[in-house]
């Protein structure tokens, strides 16, 4: 009515008389409604645990919540209770689901405070379930800056509530579920007029966090040779298995797959570490740097062609560049081509005033110069650009592979983690590696010694963890 207009006045339209009618006749049935006031069941001992749990959800006709109370007595025994509910309508203005959606589990985090200051709820466990995983992507993301609408109700939930309580509710409801002759919960769908095998077209439902469901994952996973998520979801269902949030849960078992790290997984990360004395203190040009060779590239000397390649410094204080040029890559001719140190200056006599007034010109020109670095240059570094979230700490007793860069990934060396370096701030950015080898006598003893490199953790791809 809303939306077309109608006035409070208006006569009420043809095709809602028969909707109207039916609500006024049921409102006597409202004196037959009988709630319990007490939440606990009288057989029930003392309560051992208590949980709430506030279900939310949302339609292009209106958004709501309900919210529960789960108890548990010391024998184990559990009773669920309806706490509260409320439900609104949509806005006549045209709104994304996934914004009503946030909206309803807004609607659920102020219930949660009504109803924990009502019942004196100090303790216990809260969780908050969504089947939006766009909601759970909005509370999640810290990264990405949102719109207004999105960004104050992402905070308002932040503040209020811990962003590990709020979980996936699956659909259940699309999947139109049956029991068949046996008892058994299949998934109905819309394939009945198929020629597929029954099992095919009505998959058993198994729960997501059952270990035969991930018993069964994890065969199917096998049999498919390690492939993606999306091949082996289809090799389940192919074969008559439907697992709620099954994508989920196979994602899970890959991450945690050994044989799909050695094949695919990323090399580790930690958080960028803070800048050394070296780059934020001012000093002498080249006083610290980096060294590095490029090339080659061809010179040519009369009618003959030369190889030659190129030494760069940089200086890790003023980012100054300085090259020189290298015969060949041997350590004789980069020992040769390292720049001589320039003198400290000395003492002037009288007769140099030249060279005193070009001095203090340099002087005067260097403190210049390190007052526009403090200024505009040092304060750009403050940002980090990458690595901005502290990751797990690679652990003594790791197995991890090796990242070559000249060699395939199936070639790269395996080693475990015997000691991992922490930084001031705790979190280990380098650790050293004890490397494997497969080059055993008889007797199953070593031929050769044990092989130790350093590397940083950007070099090693975490295989199985200690712990």
């Amino acid at each position: 009515m809303c939306r077309n207009g109608s006035g409070w006045d208006d006569p009420l339209p043809a095709e809602l008389g028969p909707r109207w009618e039916k609500w006024m006749s049921d409102l006597p049935k409202i004196a037959a409604i009988r709630i319990p006031r007490c939440l606990k069941p009288s057989q029930f001992s003392e309560v051992k645990s208590t949980q709430l749990h506030h279900f939310s959800d949302a339609s292009t006709l209106g958004y709501g919540q309900c919210s529960y109370l789960r108890i548990q007595d010391h024998q184990d025994r559990e009773c669920s209770t309806l706490l509260m509910g409320k439900s609104r309508v949509a806005p006549t203005k045209i709104t994304t689901i996934p914004h009503l959606e946030l909206t309803a589990a807004v609607v659920s985090v102020k219930i949660s405070q009504i109803l924990k200051e009502e019942l004196h709820l100090t303790k216990g466990e809260e969780i908050f379930w969504t089947d939006s995983q766009v909601v759970l992507g909005y509370i999640n993301n810290e990264a990405r800056r949102f719109h207004t609408f999105v960004a104050n109700r992402v905070q308002m939930i932040r503040e209020s509530t811990d962003v590990g309580a709020f979980k996936e509710r699956p659909p259940s409801k699309d999947l139109d579920p049956f029991t068949d002759d046996s008892g058994i919960l299949r998934v109905g769908g819309r394939l009945r007029n198929s020629s597929l095998p029954l099992f095919v077209k009505h998959p058993v439902i198994f729960p997501k966090d059952s270990h035969i469901s991930r018993l069964i994952a994890a065969h199917f996973h096998e049999k498919v040779h390690h492939q993606g998520r999306g091949i082996t979801l289809n090799e389940l269902r192919a074969n008559g298995f439907w697992i709620i949030c099954g994508g989920g849960l196979i994602s899970s078992l890959i991450r945690k797959c050994v044989i799909c790290r050695r094949n695919r997984r990323p090399t580790q990360e930690q958080k960028m570490a803070d800048l050394p004395e070296d780059r934020v203190e001012s000093s002498p040009p080249f006083s610290y740097c980096g060294m590095d060779c490029f090339g080659p590239f061809i010179t040519k000397q009369g009618r003959k062609n030369f190889k030659r390649y190129g030494l760069l410094f940089t200086c890790l204080c003023s980012r100054a560049v300085h090259v020189e040029l290298l015969d060949d890559l041997s350590t004789d001719a980069f020992i040769n081509g390292l720049p001589l140190p320039l003198p400290p200056p000395g003492k002037f006599v009288p007769q140099d005033m030249y060279l005193r007034k070009r001095w203090r010109r340099v002087q005067y020109l260097t403190e210049q110069f390190w007052s526009r670095w403090r200024k505009e240059h040092l304060q750009n570094l403050n940002r980090r650009q990458c690595w901005a979230k502290p990751r797990r700490n690679i652990e003594v007793g790791d197995i991890v592979l090796i990242l070559e860069p000249e060699v395939a990934r199936n070639r790269w060396p395996m080693g475990v983690v015997v000691v991992a370096a922490k930084d001031k701030d705790n979190l280990v950015r380098k650790a050293k590696v004890q490397v494997g080898t497969r080059k055993l006598n008889q007797q199953g003893k070593r031929e050769v010694k044990l092989t130790f490199l350093e590397r940083p953790v950007q070099k090693l791809v975490l295989l199985l963890e200690s712990t």
